[in-house]
């Protein structure tokens, strides 16, 4: 049998504020970088990113977004 391992690593993290009550926490960080691989060993080049970022936008302005 094997131990299989999975870590998600984001560094610098921030923590912008937290609740309690609600569950909820705001964070600030990298989250990735164009043209460099990923957790996932993917790499984005910058055009791609830049247009999946507009496309969260709206979600991102109303606080809709969840990750």
């Amino acid at each position: 049998m094997q131990l299989l391992i999975d870590y998600f690593r984001l560094d610098p993290i921030q923590v912008v504020s937290e609740s309690v009550d609600s569950g909820t926490m705001k964070i600030r960080g990298i989250f990735g970088r164009a043209g460099e691989f990923n957790n996932n060993n993917r790499r984005y080049p910058k055009q791609i990113l830049e247009r999946e970022v507009s496309k969260l936008m709206p979600l991102i302005s109303e606080y809709r977004f969840l990750w």
